[in-house]
């Protein structure tokens, strides 16, 4: 009778003794870094109209079943060049290739060349290294490689600002978004960006987005990190100061949700909507005092503490804004009005006009050397921020 398997020719079984026998198993290919991500860069003013930009991306890369944190943006100093090179992808060690490659060619590169004749070389760039680096790399993974490029010569005011995608490259005269939910967050992007766009809030856009996106994609994560380009420098912004801003988009967001459907309900009494607006505005206005005292706190402390500092790469505090710390140690803000008042000694803040005809005319003319402008003025110096220190 068969009895099935091999014991009908009157051998063991496989594991009668507790042996199996060797299997050969395919080679596993090596976990690769998935640089799944969302970069958003986009094109703003400072103050005076200099033209800047402002980039922000996430911090987490995707290894196999482990994520893990890895800067996706940096600043590069390279010979008369400073760039930043930020890529999308499912090919994480191609992105960082290229960076590098980037950065390396721009070392070579002269002084004083203009944004065409560096668009071809990157182009040329680009060409070369999906020819012979990405076309090379074994399948199956999906070979688009993305990258915001932010490149300025250290002697020249101009920014240049380009996405790529595969060889195409094109110049961004507003903003872009690359990586993973690009064409989600884009609608909300536009919705809030305009060209005149302040740097602060440039980042605080650029917050917003990337806020958005850790809570509803799994594979974007970590700290923010963001970095800015002004005509002096290309600079990494503190990570306290994006940590602040993150902060601050969250706790503003949540006072505006109680008049998001507010606003439109006209079954409301307007009584009813009147508190609620008034409620709005302590809030507001509370939240703005909290995060004026962080800025300011950390403002002085920086110009006390770092013998290195001269000046801000973008502002934090209001122009004309005069920071002290008093006898207890505590920073505090005056306004333009007020500093005129405190240094002056007057015991209110909103000083007669009648109040300088008594005071000695070398006060006068020290207050006037401090105070950059003539508080009668309608449009002051856009640029002129003050920042003492009195006892």
């Amino acid at each position: 009778m068969y009895t099935g398997g091999l014991e009908k020719f009157g051998e063991q079984p496989h594991n009668a003794g507790g042996l199996r026998p060797l299997r050969h198993s395919k080679p596993k290919r090596p976990r690769r870094r998935k640089r799944v991500t969302l970069i958003a860069a986009f094109r703003c003013t400072l103050r005076g109209g200099e033209k800047c930009v402002a980039i922000c991306a996430d911090t987490q890369e995707t290894r196999g079943e482990y994520r893990v944190p890895v800067k996706k943006i940096a600043v590069q100093d390279r010979g008369s060049y400073q760039l930043v090179v930020g890529g999308a992808g499912e090919l994480g060690d191609l992105i960082d290739d290229f960076a590098e490659t980037l950065g390396l060619a721009a070392e070579g590169w002269e002084a004083g060349l203009g944004e065409q004749v560096i668009r071809n070389k990157i182009k040329r760039l680009l060409i070369d290294f999906n020819k012979n680096e990405v076309a090379h790399y074994p399948p199956p993974y999906d070979k688009l490689l993305e990258f915001i490029i932010c490149l300025k010569d250290k002697n020249a005011p101009d920014i240049h600002l380009w996405k790529a995608s595969a060889t195409g490259l094109r110049v961004v005269t507003d903003f872009a978004l690359i990586g993973r939910g690009e064409d989600f967050y884009k609608p909300q992007v536009e919705r809030l960006y305009r060209p005149d766009l302040s740097m602060p809030q440039a980042f605080l856009l650029g917050t917003y987005v990337l806020l958005q996106a850790k809570e509803t994609i799994n594979s974007i994560g970590g700290p923010i990190h963001s970095i800015g380009a002004s005509p002096q420098e290309i600079f990494p912004v503190s990570p306290d100061l994006v940590q602040d801003l993150e902060q601050r988009v969250t706790e503003f967001n949540e006072a505006l949700t109680q008049l998001v459907l507010a606003c439109p309900d006209v079954s409301l009494r307007p009584v009813d909507f009147e508190s609620l607006l008034k409620d709005f505005e302590a809030r507001v206005m509370q939240l703005r005092a909290k995060y004026l005292g962080y800025a300011a706190t950390a403002l002085l402390d920086r110009v006390e503490n770092d013998p290195n500092f001269k000046r801000e790469p973008m502002p934090s505090v209001p122009p004309d804004t005069l920071i002290s710390r008093g006898a207890d140690g505590q920073a505090f803000i005056l306004s333009p009005e007020e500093t005129r008042a405190y240094i002056l000694g007057a015991a209110n803040p909103l000083t007669p006009p009648d109040f300088e005809e008594d005071i000695d005319a070398d006060i006068l003319d020290a207050v006037n050397e401090l105070m950059p402008f003539d508080l009668e003025e309608e449009n002051p110096p856009p640029d002129s921020q003050t920042v003492e220190e009195h006892d």
